[in-house]
Formats: structure tokens, C-alpha cells, sequence
């Protein structure tokens, strides 16, 4: 029998009736871990959240720097593509300008000379004349 316990035995080695509830000041000691706990993990969501918000922000500035870049620098290569035709037109054309310049030029130098050479070799040739009649068909 000294295996075996009795009812009045068990009951003499319980705890004592308020050693099985709480105290106040103990669930708030047992609750401070649970709390701290649960702010950590309230903190960490938060700092993933923005982490997320913040890496989501800088990739849509990075596409949009991106795609402007791209825009601007084919804006740039077409502005210059049609600046350089211009050039070569303007050039084509002060070509055909100066060109035409050096042809007046040279019909004017040709037209004056003739009109010197007419100057000076009709007198000669009216001077020449015998008669009223040649004189006259000289001057036509």
C-alpha cells in the first residue's frame, strides 16, 4: 500500500488555489513578450510594406527615365537627321546661287566688252564711209 496514493494524500500535495490563477501583475508580465511580439511583427510588415511602396516607386521612375531618355534621344537623332538635310540643301543652294552669280558676271563682262568694242570700232567704221547711203546702212 505504500504505492498507492490516496484522494487525502494527492490533495495535501496540491497547489494552492491561488497559485492556479493569475495575478494581474502576472498576466501583464506574461503578456509583455506576446505584445512585444506582436509590435516586432507589426513593425516588420511595416517595413516591408514601405520597402515594397519605396523599391515599386523608384522602378516606375526608372521606366519612365528610361522611356524618356529614349524619346529624347530619338527626338534628338531625327532633329539632327533633318538639321544635317537642310544644311545640304542651303549648301546645294548657294552652290546653284553662286553659280548663277558667275554666269551674270560673265554675260555682263561679255555684254559690256562688246558694247566697248561696238564703241570704239563704229565711229572708225562711220568715219570710213563715202557716202550718206553707206553711212546710214552702217547704222542699222
Amino acid at each position: 500500500m505504500a504505492n498507492q496514493q490516496t484522494t487525502s494524500d494527492v490533495e495535501t500535495h496540491r497547489m494552492p488555489a491561488h497559485d492556479h490563477r493569475k495575478s494581474a501583475r502576472e498576466t501583464k508580465t506574461a503578456d509583455g513578450p506576446r505584445k512585444i511580439g506582436e509590435t516586432a511583427n507589426h513593425t516588420v510588415e511595416t517595413i516591408r510594406s514601405a520597402t515594397r511602396d519605396v523599391t515599386d516607386d523608384l522602378k516606375q521612375n526608372a521606366e519612365n527615365v528610361t522611356r524618356d531618355a529614349a524619346k529624347a534621344g530619338i527626338l534628338y537623332r531625327d532633329t539632327a537627321s533633318e538639321t544635317m538635310d537642310r544644311m545640304q540643301a542651303l549648301m546645294s543652294s548657294f552652290i546653284q546661287l553662286t553659280r548663277g552669280a558667275q554666269e551674270v558676271q560673265h554675260t555682263f563682262w561679255e555684254v559690256t566688252q562688246q558694247s566697248f568694242r561696238a564703241a570704239i570700232s563704229e565711229p572708225t567704221e562711220l568715219a570710213q564711209c563715202r557716202s550718206l547711203t553707206e553711212f546710214a546702212e552702217k547704222q542699222r
